[in-house]
């Protein structure tokens, strides 16, 4: 196992890397994902995760690579009047972030059908893990405790992840969800409880 540390928006850096490590799969996780950074700075929204994964899939066309696995965000989709979303859905972005993202799954299905690539977009629901368990609460926003949103626990996204990289795939875009709304306040404490942890949520 090898670690490598590069700015993903060297874009030449990027190249040579997965060319001289004769790399033939790439999981792409690069991004800026908090949506209030990405309110406040739209420019490196877009500079990181639009022309970021340009940066991506241009490295992997040039050196012929297997497969390209995008990690999306269910957020491209926007606001839909069909619930759950289908992954045929119309992309409707209202967020800098989302639209930063949206621009990233249009630009992977560009490269899918011009240059021929194996490309496949992950449109994940909210992630959750235990990155919290460090000796800190989980971070709830006091104005969304009483939002719905769906989750799903890293392991799982992980797995599938993993399933899509060692198998044929008939689908070029899949969604991962739980399939289950819950509130974001009681949900931290349901995994605070699941979890052992002896910091409650903390509420700013």
């Amino acid at each position: 196992y090898h670690q490598f540390s590069a700015d993903i928006n060297d874009s030449e850096t990027i190249r040579r890397l997965v060319s001289e490590k004769a790399i033939d799969m790439i999981v792409h996780t690069a991004a800026k994902p908090i949506v209030s950074d990405c309110d406040k700075d739209p420019y490196a929204a877009f500079e990181v995760n639009t022309l970021g994964t340009v940066s991506v899939l241009e490295a992997a066309r040039r050196a012929n690579v297997q497969k390209v696995i995008c990690i999306q965000t269910d957020k491209v989709y926007g606001y839909q009047t069909v619930m759950p979303t289908p992954e045929t859905a119309v992309l409707n972005p209202g967020s800098p972030y989302e639209a930063s993202k949206a621009m990233g799954a249009q630009i992977c299905d560009l490269y899918r059908n011009l240059y021929g690539m194996n490309i496949i977009g992950v449109r994940p629901v909210n992630i959750f893990g235990p990155a919290f368990l460090e000796g800190r609460g989980i971070t709830v926003y006091s104005n969304a405790v009483k939002m719905k949103r769906e989750f799903i626990y890293i392991y799982d996204v992980v797995e599938m992840i993993e399933r899509l990289m060692f198998n044929d795939t008939k689908e070029h875009t899949y969604n991962f969800s739980s399939g289950v709304m819950k509130e974001i306040g009681p949900m931290a404490e349901e995994i605070t409880d699941l979890c052992g942890h002896s910091v409650r949520p903390v509420i700013i």
